[in-house]
This record gives C-alpha cells, sequence and structure tokens, in this order.
C-alpha cells in the first residue's frame, strides 16, 4: 500500500476521534516541557525497540494466533487470493522418488531412505538447458549423506546452467561443493514458544535467503544495512517479516465440457506430466520462473493458515519483495511515533484513552463504564494493530509497547506515591 493510500485511510480514521481530546491534552502537556521531552524520548525508544524485535527471524508468544485471528477478520472483510502468477511454471517431484543407501558416521549400513528421483531432475534440467526459461528454482534438497550415480552430472549442469537457485539448510550438508555457488537457504527460525512458521528472514548469516537472491538475479534491488538499520528503495525496511499469503495453491474446481466439477491442475507432476508425456518442455517453460519442488507430499510447513508447501513460502517470500513489503511507509512511522508520544502523556497525564471516542462517552451506562474499566493499553493496541492491518495490510507490535508502557506507568504511579 502506498504511503498516499494510508494518508486517505488515515485521514478518514480522524473522524473517530475527538480531536477537542487530542488538543487539551497537547494543551496542557505544553505547560510542562518535561513531559514533551519524555514522551518524545519514550517514543523514539519504543519505536526503536519494535523495530529491532520486529527484525527477528524468530517470532514470539501469540504471534501466529495473532497473525491468524487478524487473516480471518481481513478474509471476511475482503476475501481475495491472488491466482498463481502467469509467469510462474510449478512443477512437483513429490512423486517421483528412489532409494538411496544410507550408512552411519562409521561408513556401516543403515538401509535405505527415498529422496527425490535425480535421475529424473537430470533429465528435466537437460531439457530445461536449452530452453528459453526466465529463471529456475530448484527447491529441492541435496544432502551429503545420500549419493546417487547422478549426481556428478546433475552438479555439474546445476552449476554451468544459468539463472538458477538451489535450496540448502542450515541442518544439512550440502552433496557437493560445486552446488554451494548457486545454493541459498531456505530455512526459517522457530522459538520455544513459537513452532510455526511465521517470519521469513531475507538475510541470513550474512548472505541473502532463496527468495531474495531470484530477486536480485532478475534485477531487483539490494537490501542496505547500517547500524542495525535496513534500507530497501531508499526508505527504512524490515530483513524479516511476518508473511503474508495472497498466493495459495488451493484445488479449485471448474465446470468442464460435460457439466461436470473437475478439480484445475495447479502444478504439473515431474513424471506423470512431463517426461512420460510427448510435452514440448521448451514451449512450456518459455519466459517462466520454473519452481521445482515438493509441493504435496514431505515439504509441507505448518503455518498460521494452515498447512503450506515449503515453495509456495518461498514464492510469496519472492512476491514480498516485488510488492515492496518490506519498506517502512513514512506514514507508518509517523503514526507510530506519534501513537506512542501520545501514549506517554496519557500515562503522565493520567488522561484515559475512552476520552478521545465521541462515541463512547455519549454511551451513559454503569454496566458499560464497568468493562471500559477492564480493557487495558494492550486490547486498545491490539484493536488499533488490527484495524491498521485490516486497512493498510500492516502490522503493528503490540507486545513491546504494551510491556515498555506498563513499566513506565508504574513508575509513574510510584513516584507520584513518594512525592505525596
Amino acid at each position: 500500500m502506498t504511503n498516499h493510500n494510508i494518508g486517505q485511510h488515515s485521514f478518514c480514521l480522524m473522524h473517530l476521534i475527538d480531536m477537542n481530546a487530542f488538543k487539551n491534552l497537547y494543551r496542557r502537556a505544553r505547560l510542562n516541557k518535561k513531559s514533551l521531552i519524555v514522551s518524545a524520548i519514550n517514543a523514539f525508544v519504543v519505536f526503536i525497540l519494535c523495530y529491532t524485535i520486529d527484525n527477528l527471524p524468530y517470532s514470539f508468544v501469540g504471534d501466529a494466533t495473532l497473525g491468524q485471528r487478524f487473516d480471518q477478520v481481513k478474509q471476511f472483510v475482503s476475501s481475495k487470493d491472488e491466482d498463481i502468477p502467469s509467469d510462474l511454471l510449478l512443477i512437483n517431484v513429490a512423486y517421483d522418488r528412489e532409494l538411496v543407501d544410507v550408512t552411519d558416521d562409521f561408513g556401516f549400513p543403515k538401509g535405505n531412505i527415498d529422496i527425490t528421483n535425480r535421475s529424473k531432475l537430470l533429465e528435466l534440467l537437460t531439457r530445461l538447458n536449452n530452453s528459453h526459461y526466465k529463471y529456475i528454482v530448484l527447491d529441492v534438497s541435496f544432502s551429503n549423506e545420500h549419493k546417487t550415480e547422478q549426481d556428478s552430472a546433475l552438479f555439474n549442469l546445476i552449476h554451468k546452467m544459468k539463472r538458477i537457485v538451489v535450496a540448502k539448510s542450515e541442518k544439512i550438508e550440502t552433496a557437493d561443493s560445486i552446488l554451494l555457488d548457486k545454493a541459498r537457504y531456505s530455512d526459517y527460525s522457530t522459538h520455544i514458544s513459537e513452532s510455526n512458521f511465521v517470519k521469513y528472514e531475507y538475510i541470513r548469516n550474512g548472505e541473502p535467503t532463496l527468495p531474495y537472491q531470484i530477486y536480485l538475479d532478475l534485477g531487483g534491488d539490494e537490501i542496505h544495512s547500517f547500524a542495525g538499520l535496513y534500507f530497501f528503495k531508499g526508505r527504512l525496511a524490515n530483513k524479516s517479516i511476518v508473511l503474508r499469503y495472497p498466493i495459495k495453491i488451493w484445488n479449485k474446481y471448474v465446470l468442464n465440457s460435460s457439466s461436470k466439477i473437475m478439480a484445475e491442475p495447479q502444478y504439473y507432476n515431474l513424471g506423470s506430466d512431463i517426461l512420460d508425456t510427448d510435452i514440448d518442455t521448451s514451449s512450456l517453460t518459455k519466459d517462466k520462473i520454473v519452481v521445482i519442488g515438493d509441493f504435496s507430499e514431505n515439504d509441507i510447513h505448518d503455518t498460521y493458515i494452515g498447512k503450506i508447501a515449503g515453495p509456495i513460502i518461498n514464492l510469496n517470500a519472492f512476491y514480498a519483495l516485488t510488492n515492496d513489503n518490506l519498506s517502512i511507509p513514512y506514514a507508518e512511522i509517523f503514526f507510530l511515533l506519534l501513537l506512542y508520544f501520545t501514549i506517554s502523556l496519557f500515562i503522565m497525564k493520567e488522561v484515559s484513552v475512552n476520552s478521545l471516542f465521541p462515541f463512547v462517552k455519549k454511551i451513559k451506562s454503569k454496566t458499560f463504564d464497568f468493562l471500559l474499566s477492564f480493557i487495558g493499553l494492550s486490547f486498545s493496541l491490539s484493536g488499533i494493530s488490527l484495524l491498521w492491518y485490516t486497512l493498510f495490510d500492516l502490522d503493528i507490535n503490540i507486545l513491546i509497547p504494551s510491556l515498555y508502557f506498563s513499566i513506565f506507568g508504574t513508575i509513574i504511579k510510584y513516584r507520584k506515591t513518594i512525592t505525596s
């Protein structure tokens, strides 16, 4: 969303707020420069804290649940999923497997395990090498523990091909060092309190992750860093974001010529749909971003909206870059600094947040007043965050401001108690 659109929606939101209450609050604060200075410092500190925490690669308590609830509200307000972009070609390798022998650390055989069929991958890439594809995303893990007769030919071909990236993991040693210049991380980090996938990191161990590398290879802008801050397209940005999923591969159903409901395929199976047919691979992949991975069986991850295939997660992370979802709009920065500044003044001047909303003041009910007494700062921030997310598709950190201002409010009350 552009700064212009955010500005338009923000102007509309002002009609829900009693601006006279703001004026009275700032008029009282103007008599005390200390309150203004302290509130300005608080606003800056909270913004930097939130920015730092938001750029960690993992989420915290309740982030997944909150993301799920917010997504449900937005789907209710505006249910809109994007179709698979026309320049994408998805190739599923889930049903093309082969058995390889596995040994222990001492070289003794342990049995065998099934992996992605490397003979079929070699055949596919050999065909693609002579076609006019736009880019190849090989979202397949090549572990050093698994050996096949085709490895040398396959890895050398990958090394020689242009416009291709291969997935790698911190937990798996890459099969051959010749792949390292084409390999990029596709891992995600979890936390003891949040084991599901929530956030995507674009710079890992000092190098671009897989979606970011695709974006760079296709002529995209770099993410620059300076003094712990990140900049993208000349604006302050995040290197980790709570990922959205506009692109999904839920089955779509259409009526065929016989008026029967049939599933519309959203990906091709490597063997049955491509290698075992007379399909023209060159025409099929011309000017396409070819994504090769497991879309249906083994590479499935729990997210806050349900189970999503790993290649689809990477694709959504790539399109987040093309849609400029990493940059923080100027209007959001201004809004957050003003919000934190105002909350600080509320606490120092003992002004209730409810006094800002005319419709709240007009309700004359002891029951309603009793219920409002239980509404704390975190609840108010949750409401603001939900509204901001629904209108602008942007996140506002709730945990850090709630914790910070709760501690700040406790300190203010303690000092006033001591003074009195």
